[in-house]
């Protein structure tokens, strides 16, 4: 969840708590349509609409809000993965948390959000048992609480005493729980390849990327996994588009690069050749793969492709993250190729 490990040795803080009210959530589904053993996209959003500042812990989790039985929870409570904890956004590599205005962690696990201002969380989900073997309708809701109590910071100088317990003072602390409205996903049984790769994998597809790429090339699945390989070129380390007279030059003077010299990229660059040829790209994939592939494809010499997938990469607009960082870089290379 948004927040490091816990030593024992940290401090609890308590502080004067804020009401509930103060806070409203909202809850985007990337994708709402899924098939069985798909992945869910989701942006959580977390408002501060107290007219002051308030510090706020982040681990919003999904709950089921179905009448029936969800996961094996009378009532439609908490959601939760395979493992039995709740659905959260983890931070893993899929994970992104962005805000409307500048901020660092205050302690461990908590942010300082000015009135007004909003905090989001973008992150894949592995969905429960229920929702990866039984297909129908689902209502989904962001559930978002505090206890008003905030976990302090070690310190340590190196040849000193030992860490102890920082002062971290939590002035504004919320305290309070808090639903997004309801959201309905509907998840649909997966038919021919996706289908045989659900079946052949046991009603767990990703579980085995590799092999899923070698069986199942061309499945929906595969664009998941492939996924996972793709760089963060939100990450500013990383090169931007090049001038637009060097890639028009490339292109007239028709540069290709045959393979790519690292034999396991390569490979990767076939299973996405392929699958970007012969398979459905999922609506919350949709910048990331196409504009990866459209740079793959640019410096493959393939510039006819690569203003194809360009175009698909910029259908529509994602709000933020490594997705945005792609269709931001699809725009620059199709001004690029496109200007006279």
């Amino acid at each position: 969840m948004w927040r490091k490990a816990i030593l024992l040795s940290l401090a609890w803080l308590v502080a004067v708590p804020i009401a509930a009210a103060d806070v409203r959530v909202g809850l985007e589904v990337m994708q709402p349509r899924l098939i069985l053993g798909e992945p869910l996209h989701v942006v959580i959003t977390v408002q501060n609409t107290s007219g002051r500042i308030l510090d706020l812990p982040f681990e919003p989790i999904l709950a089921g809000m179905n009448p029936a039985v969800v996961a094996g929870v009378p009532g439609g409570g908490p959601m939760t993965t395979p493992a039995g904890t709740p659905l959260a956004c983890e931070e893993t590599e899929t994970a992104l948390i962005t805000a409307t205005f500048p901020w660092k962690m205050g302690s461990d696990f908590d942010i300082a959000v000015p009135s007004g201002q909003t905090v989001s969380f973008q992150c894949a989900l592995v969905l429960p048992v229920a929702l990866r073997s039984k297909a129908g309708a689902y209502g989904l809701a962001a559930h978002y609480e505090a206890q008003g109590r905030h976990l302090g910071q070690l310190g340590a100088v190196i040849g000193g005493p030992a860490p102890q317990a920082a002062q971290y003072v939590c002035n504004q602390c919320w305290k309070g729980t808090v639903d997004s409205a309801p959201v309905t996903i509907t998840v649909e049984a997966p038919s021919g390849t996706d289908a045989a790769a659900y079946q052949a994998f046991k009603g767990d597809p990703l579980a085995h990327p590799s092999e899923l790429l070698q069986r199942f090339p061309t499945s929906t699945y595969a664009g998941y996994a492939l996924a996972q390989e793709v760089p963060d070129y939100s990450n500013p380390l990383f090169k931007p588009v090049p001038p637009a007279d060097q890639v028009r030059r490339s292109r007239d003077e028709g540069k290709t690069v045959v393979a790519f010299p690292d034999k396991k990229f390569e490979a990767y660059f076939l299973h996405l050749d392929r699958f970007m040829q012969g398979g459905r790209v999922p609506e919350s994939l949709r910048a990331t793969l196409y504009g990866f592939y459209g740079d793959l494809l640019v410096q493959r010499g393939r510039f006819p492709e690569a203003e194809a997938a360009f175009q698909e990469a910029v259908k529509s607009k994602p709000s933020g993250g490594r997705a945005l960082a792609y269709y931001e870089r699809a725009k620059g290379f199709l001004s690029a190729l496109q200007k006279k």
